[in-house]
């Protein structure tokens, strides 16, 4: 079998787990981590990958001598992080707000409910 390097295809999602998603592609069973398949981290992949589900991949290298299938999900999606020196050249200046409190369960406990939140200069 000979696939063609950086070809658009699809790949059926066969079983997810928490961390993991087993994937199939031209008869090839594939593990896939959460890094391997989106920019972004996601907690569950249950909640965004389902088995059965098609997603676009691109095969980024065949050997056929060992039957070795390479393929990229990531490369299908947009990377947030292309571009973002023009965005946010160094030395720039930006508001930004906290907008909840993300700490962890015993530091939330810990923060009065009434607390002001404050405004940050980047």
């Amino acid at each position: 079998m000979r696939v063609a390097e950086m070809k658009v295809d699809r790949e059926n999602g066969v079983a997810v787990v928490f961390r993991r998603c087993l994937v199939e592609c031209y008869g090839h069973d594939i593990n896939r981590t959460q890094r391997d398949l989106h920019y972004t981290a996601i907690s569950d992949l249950r909640n965004e990958y389902h088995p059965g589900e098609e997603l676009d991949c691109i095969v980024t290298s065949f050997d056929p001598n060992t039957d070795d299938l390479r393929i990229s999900v990531k490369t299908t999606q947009f990377n947030p992080f292309d571009g973002a020196e023009q965005r946010h050249p160094v030395s720039s200046r930006r508001y930004a707000t906290i907008a909840a409190n993300t700490a962890a369960p015993s530091v939330r406990a810990a923060t009065p409910t009434n607390t002001r939140i404050p405004t940050f200069l980047c």
